[in-house]
């Protein structure tokens, strides 16, 4: 038997068994979403309804995202939930009212890249905080931006 060559990959056991995870997370992200729609209707949680039901998944996890920071496993999770996420956001948006003047890819990656920051951030900096909490700074990240934060009102101008 030979060896790869070395520009080959080779994935190890582990980002295998890591990538196997996600799969079910996938699966279990789908079960939550459609529960968080369904709720959404009954409710005022709005657009991004599965927000709150990913960060509460999650914080069951924190302990195992600190111990795959830093090695390849922590970028292997960050990628793995990227897909994940991107399913479940363009799923979320594609009901959503299209603004032509922003590329629906854009709007795609903006939520989710905006999530993943706000995930890092907790489980690094901030672990205590409970999901909730960290979902209500999310949505008012993804939903209203950093403008009335400071200070702007609209794109010329500021609330002075």
């Amino acid at each position: 038997m030979s060896a790869a060559p070395p520009s080959t990959p080779i994935n190890t056991g582990k980002e295998d068994l890591l990538r196997g995870g996600f799969e079910m997370l996938r699966a279990e992200m789908a079960g939550v979403q459609r529960a968080a729609r369904a709720e959404a209707e009954g409710s005022q949680r709005g657009p991004l309804a599965f927000s709150l039901a990913m960060f509460e998944h999650i914080a069951g996890y924190a302990d195992i995202y600190r111990a795959l920071v830093g090695g390849r496993g922590g970028l292997v999770a960050i990628n793995e939930i990227r897909r994940v996420l991107s399913d479940v956001v363009k799923a979320e948006l594609s009901g959503a009212h299209a603004d032509a003047r922003i590329a629906k890819d854009l709007r795609l990656q903006f939520v989710v890249d905006t999530f993943l920051t706000v995930l890092t951030w907790w489980l690094e900096r901030k672990p205590k905080l409970a999901p909730r909490e960290v979902d209500t700074m999310f949505r008012r990240l993804a939903l209203e931006g950093v403008g009335p934060s400071i200070g702007a009102t609209s794109l010329g101008g500021s609330a002075r």
